[in-house]
């Protein structure tokens, strides 16, 4: 399902919107999204997306000048400048996400330069999938006990 965020008279901006069994979605108006860490989530990554209105010929990315992630409950704020974001791998992004635990209220900003005018943000939590293992020894014990029930 998508849940449109912004329309003007010439497009329509989409993103997904619903939840899905490993994505949570968060929207916000403006420049900025909140959100408090579901307790029975394992969080594996998350997604920063944003409804900009800018010049044609502006380049979104080079107007960005920081990304501030407030964590109310541990009175803590974290800011990254747009090189660094930019620039960041999958290790930067657990480092973030390490600090973050179940019933943390938080608060994303994303601050751009005066070409881009923000209308919606938005935040994906991605959940680490749970992988079920089953045993050989326990599939044996359940298909014999299962043939002793039929026969």
């Amino acid at each position: 399902m998508l849940q449109g965020l912004a329309a003007s008279g010439s497009c329509n901006a989409f993103l997904p919107g619903g939840n899905y069994p490993l994505l949570l979605a968060h929207t916000g108006e403006g420049h900025s999204v909140d959100f408090t860490v579901p307790q029975d989530w394992d969080m594996k990554g998350m997604a920063l997306c944003f409804v900009y209105l800018s010049a044609p010929e502006t380049v979104a990315t080079k107007c960005l000048i920081s990304v501030v992630l407030v964590n109310y409950t541990k009175c803590s704020i974290q800011i990254y400048k747009r090189d660094t974001v930019i620039s960041f791998n999958d290790a930067d992004w657990q480092g973030i996400i390490s600090h973050l635990e179940a019933g943390d209220k938080v608060e994303i900003f994303l601050s751009f330069r005066n070409e881009l005018v923000i209308k919606n943000t938005a935040v994906y939590l991605i959940k680490k999938p749970v992988m079920k293992v089953y045993s050989r020894k326990r599939n044996l014990k359940d298909q014999e006990s299962s043939r002793k029930r039929q026969g």
